[in-house]
């Protein structure tokens, strides 16, 4: 799983996105077993909220107006990003197993 973190300034608007670039086989499988990651985003009512990874090239860009909002809130995304993935690849299913009795 990779991800990309876009900032653009734009008309004097400080534009932050993040998107899913890489979702291979593997994680597919992740996903099957544990479920879609989410990464809590910025709407544009200015709230929070949770999107699943699969879907966040879907999701428009928050802008603001200051520059040092932005880097906060790119920030934050790299923290949960670094963190979903630390989490993401040490996940392990130890328990399904298959037995004939």
């Amino acid at each position: 799983m990779q991800f990309k973190l876009k900032k653009e300034l734009i008309s004097g608007r400080y534009f932050v996105r993040v998107e899913l670039t890489e979702y291979n086989d593997q994680d597919k499988a992740r996903a099957t077993k544990f479920g879609i990651p989410n990464l809590k985003l910025r709407q544009s009512n200015g709230g929070f909220a949770n999107y699943s990874i699969t879907v966040t090239s879907k999701v428009e860009p928050f802008g603001f107006y200051n520059q040092d909002e932005a880097d906060q809130y790119a920030d934050s995304l790299k923290a949960q990003i670094t963190e979903l993935k630390q989490k993401w690849n040490s996940l392990e299913d130890s328990w399904s197993n298959e037995e004939t009795i």
